[in-house]
């Protein structure tokens, strides 16, 4: 047994340099979008350690490095190849209609604990309000995610105030996913006697996101918010490059799950 254990020592060793390099290409975004790098170091560490004790001695610390090699290489073939723009085209999704649409709505995104926008959430918001001030759309609808998680609509209200916006607002949640945004949305258009939605999220994000909206029976006019991490006509830096992949493969999964479960059409 404590041949076991010290090979377990051994191959946890490696777990911190594993789980730096999968949060570096996203590869945590195959679950959701949780999970800091710290997290991830955190369960590869216990992971290749547990691996170490159950097979025992050199075995463990062969499967860890083998792990660690794999994942070097695949960072090197990201960051240096064009793969990404390749799982990313399609993903995104915008329509150019002027059709007067009866709300705006934006899908959630992270809220900092002290209640500022993150900048996802913030480009989201703006293009919301910027479809509004043309007259588009009459008012805003927002999500919320559940407690403890900060408030959209808070932040959101105080901008409006401060732009002098005066339309309506209103939120819909608590929600944990697209599916359950696009559910409560449609309620709210049914109860209201809505058909038009203008749908704002991220560029990836939107051909899923507007998709499901669109299998609760509104009128969905697509419109992504601008990316501000990226450049994705334009993947020349590999940063770039390491970050589309993660999310791109995040909605290549998520189409596939919500196709499975009846969520979007086939």
């Amino acid at each position: 047994m404590a041949e076991r254990l010290k090979e377990g020592a051994i191959a946890g060793f490696f777990g911190p340099a594993i789980g730096l390099f999968a949060t570096s290409i996203g590869l945590q975004l195959l679950v959701s979008y949780w999970g800091g790098p710290g997290f991830v170091v955190f369960l590869t560490t216990i992971f290749t350690g547990l691996v170490g004790v159950t097979l025992g001695p050199r075995s463990g610390r062969r499967v860890a490095i083998a792990m660690l090699l794999g994942l070097e290489l695949m960072y090197v073939v990201i960051a240096l190849s064009p793969i990404s723009g390749r799982i990313a085209k399609g993903l995104a999704r915008k329509d150019v209609s002027t059709q007067k649409a009866d709300a705006v709505f934006v899908f959630g995104s992270s809220v900092f604990g002290n209640g500022e926008l993150s900048d996802v959430a913030l480009s989201r918001l703006v293009h919301g309000l910027e479809i509004m001030t043309t007259g588009q759309a009459p008012r805003l609808v927002l999500s919320e995610l559940p407690r403890p998680y900060r408030s959209y609509s808070e932040p959101a209200q105080r901008l409006m105030t401060r732009l002098g916006i005066k339309k309506e607002l209103l939120a819909v949640g608590p929600v944990v996913n697209s599916r359950d945004e696009a559910v409560l949305v449609a309620k709210l258009f049914q109860e209201k006697g809505w058909k038009t939605v203008v749908a704002v999220t991220s560029p990836l994000h939107s051909r899923r996101a507007c998709a499901s909206l669109e299998h609760e029976g509104l009128n969905v006019i697509c419109s992504p918010a601008v990316e501000t991490r990226y450049n994705l006509d334009h993947l020349n830096r590999a940063h770039d490059r390491l970050e589309v992949f993660g999310q791109g493969l995040h909605e290549r999964l998520g189409a596939w799950v919500y196709k499975r479960r009846g969520w979007i059409a086939n």
